[in-house]
């Protein structure tokens, strides 16, 4: 199984406030919080849409 991510959106979280309205605005446009860095002032949510595709095999390919 590969795990494809599509509409990635990243927010800049600064304050608690900045992280609720990341979560909020996630889940409105269906998204999963994938991963977070931090970045100068704060730190970096990302989220995005993933798409579980089957394994293809032989050279790696991917059927969508």
């Amino acid at each position: 199984m590969v795990h494809v991510l599509r509409d990635i959106h990243e927010y800049v979280i600064r304050s608690e406030l900045d992280k609720l309205k990341a979560l909020r605005e996630g889940k409105k446009l269906g998204l999963t919080w994938v991963s977070s860095s931090v970045c100068p002032g704060g730190y970096q949510m990302r989220f995005a849409k993933i798409r579980h595709v089957p394994y293809a095999g032989k050279g790696g390919e991917v059927r969508f």
